[in-house]
């Protein structure tokens, strides 16, 4: 990757984790808002059941988006990781395809073709595997953004809703 591409994906991520703080924050809020006031009734086609429901899609939402943050974070160290390892792996395959002494760089002691190979065969398990569960966790943390994203905009759906029934109450009292 070169200077300028790192450079973009960083701001990139930045922008987006950003963004996450402030859904999630946003989220956060509303459910302190609703939950302060919120005084539990028997469930009906009320006011009060519609927070209900905007308290629990907002609950959704954060608590989805927290689950995200941080597989998200997971996902990035385990991407490092990989990237470092593919690194000492094609170095290896560079050093296995010279004869002669292959010196361990880390160990300051010479290895054998054995070591060697075995080496290699331990870094490509890893990178492969690294690579499957890399996959897996980015569709969770896609998923988990829709959850998030949905459960937010149901959430302000249902307050909404709950605020015009509680209008229709009060001009029908009237």
């Amino acid at each position: 990757m070169s200077d300028q591409s790192l450079e973009v994906w960083k701001s990139w991520k930045q922008a987006q984790q950003k963004y996450d703080y402030f859904v999630i924050g946003l989220a956060a809020s509303l459910f302190a808002y609703l939950g302060a006031n919120y005084m539990p009734e028997a469930i009906s086609i009320s006011q009060n059941s519609f927070e209900l429901l905007a308290l629990t899609s907002l609950f959704l939402s954060v608590a989805s988006g927290l689950i995200r943050l941080e597989n998200d974070l997971s996902l990035q160290a385990t991407k490092i990781e990989q990237l470092n390892a593919q690194k000492v792996l094609n170095t290896l395959n560079t050093a296995a395809s010279y004869s002669g002494q292959i010196m361990n760089v880390d160990a300051g002691k010479e290895m054998t073709k054995e070591e060697l190979a075995k080496k290699q065969k331990i870094l490509r398990e890893f990178v492969s595997k690294s690579d499957n569960g890399l996959k897996i966790v980015s569709t969770r943390i896609v998923w988990q953004f829709r959850v998030r994203n949905y459960s937010l905009f149901f959430g302000f759906l249902f307050l909404v809703i709950s605020k015009l029934i509680g209008l229709i109450v009060v001009s029908q009292a009237v």
